[in-house]
């Protein structure tokens, strides 16, 4: 992933203009690129939270998922997400299929940002995910998701969290239409354990269980 800060150097005999003054194009540039703002923060509801401690699960309509620990990155709750970008609650995160030439993911167009180049052909929610539990063993907090896509393949999503633990369950099924044929899935994360930049992270698989999971050893987080 790259990140990349662009700096506008001003020369010293040009003539200097009042910022309030713009031209008619660079006017239309700016209602058009707040009217695509304001577009795709109305493309998703918004994500369901559950409020548990020390997570605090943001599960969006289109199955991303932010995961906030408390204090992990300072004092403001709003920087504590181990998801880039972790200052939204719309994660890089979610479950990907690639059903025949089409590979079907969450609907990062309508993301407050992202740091993905490519775009997939984006899950449309079949209902409002829907928070339900007290947070006990014997009750968890339980959210569930129902996603569809055009080609027919269906998305079903379900998260579980005990309140005090620092993990939680993420389960999920996939039913490509009637006689369709087979299907990959994938469940995939642009995991932040640190603001420092660079982030060297270390990854590890185990073939045994197919689990994966990533280790920052400066900040001693891991998933």
């Amino acid at each position: 992933m790259l990140r990349a800060n662009l700096h506008a150097n001003r020369s010293k005999t040009a003539p200097l203009r009042s910022p309030w003054m713009l031209s008619p194009i660079l006017s239309l540039v700016l209602i058009l690129s707040l009217a695509a703002q304001t577009a795709r923060s109305a493309a998703l509801l918004g994500p369901v939270q559950i409020p548990g401690s020390p997570l605090t699960l943001l599960i969006a309509e289109d199955a991303s998922i932010q995961v906030r620990r408390s204090g992990a990155f300072g004092s403001d709750p709003a920087l504590d997400g181990m998801v880039y970008p972790n200052f939204t609650p719309y994660a890089d995160s979610g479950i990907f299929v690639r059903y025949g030439l089409e590979t079907i993911g969450p609907n990062f167009d309508a993301h407050d940002t992202t740091a993905l180049d490519e775009r997939f052909q984006p899950w449309s929610a079949a209902g409002t995910p829907t928070l339900s539990g007290s947070g006990q063993i014997s009750d968890p907090y339980r959210v569930h998701a129902s996603l569809e896509h055009t080609s027919g393949v269906t998305l079903t999503v379900d998260v579980h969290y005990v309140n005090g633990q620092d993990k939680f369950q993420l389960s999920w099924t996939v039913c490509p239409p009637t006689g369709g044929s087979g299907f990959k899935t994938y469940l995939a994360a642009d995991v932040q354990l640190t603001t420092t930049l660079p982030e060297l992270s270390q990854s590890a698989f185990d073939s045994l269980t197919g689990a994966a999971s990533a280790y920052n050893p400066t900040s001693g987080w891991s998933e």
